[in-house]
């Protein structure tokens, strides 16, 4: 099994089998009722990330911003995450101002991001640009175009690749690998909510090495480079 770096999985995902040979995850939560189960996992291989996703942005209020500080205080290695925007679904004011008051945390105690991003680069870019003290930026599970992928990556973002944009059409695909600095680039499961046509890290890490013109062992050992340079 290849030994692999994964940018995105959740504390539900933690047994798959996929993940007995990562060596540093990134573990986001989605809900309020994630964090107190993330906060007692222990182990050096995680990164734990604290976060109200857009589709439960409802759940986010004056509690829920206390313990979200709270639990950064005590955790000087934690990250803020899963956040972000989406157009598809829920109500999306409401996603943005949420959205807006995470990443004004998350810059106050200078702390990594981890980004869900559906049809909203433009809100997601500007928004991002407003706030300096983020520490890392990481989208997750980008589908976005070549265009964006450029842009984000030339800001230093990272991007984080899933099987879920490999199952787009090839030329899609082509040109938003092409469009990555190659020292931005991560790779994920989102376990256990591995995306369509997920057949294991191995084959995703063959597809992608073969479209951007690189070898797998040396794709494998960016990405993990990437990934200890992003999570620490």
């Amino acid at each position: 099994m290849i030994v692999y770096s994964d940018a995105h999985v959740h504390p539900e995902g933690l047994d798959s089998e996929e993940l007995k040979s990562a060596k540093l995850m990134m573990v986001c939560s989605s809900q309020f009722s994630d964090w107190e189960k993330l906060s007692v996992l222990e182990s050096d291989r995680l990164v734990k990330s604290y976060g109200i996703h857009p589709w439960y942005a409802d759940q986010w209020n004056d509690c829920s911003r206390s313990d979200l500080i709270s639990y950064l205080d005590n955790d000087s290695g934690a990250g803020v995450g899963e956040i972000g925007l989406d157009r598809v679904r829920g109500d999306y004011d409401l996603q943005i101002a949420v959205f807006r008051d995470q990443i004004e945390i998350a810059s106050k105690f200078n702390r990594i991001v981890s980004i869900h991003m559906v049809k909203s680069e433009e809100d997601v870019l500007k928004i991002l640009k407003s706030y300096k003290g983020l520490k890392k930026v990481i989208l997750h599970g980008f589908t976005g175009s070549a265009e964006y992928a450029k842009v984000f990556s030339n800001l230093g973002y990272y991007i984080s690749i899933s099987s879920r944009l490999l199952s787009k059409p090839k030329e899609k695909v082509r040109g938003v690998l092409n469009n990555i600095d190659l020292k931005h680039l991560l790779i994920e499961t989102d376990a256990p909510y591995f995306g369509k046509g997920f057949t294991g890290m191995e084959k995703l890490l063959s597809d992608v090495s073969e479209i951007m013109g690189i070898s797998k062992d040396d794709l494998l050992k960016i990405t993990n480079e990437n990934a200890e340079r992003a999570f620490k």
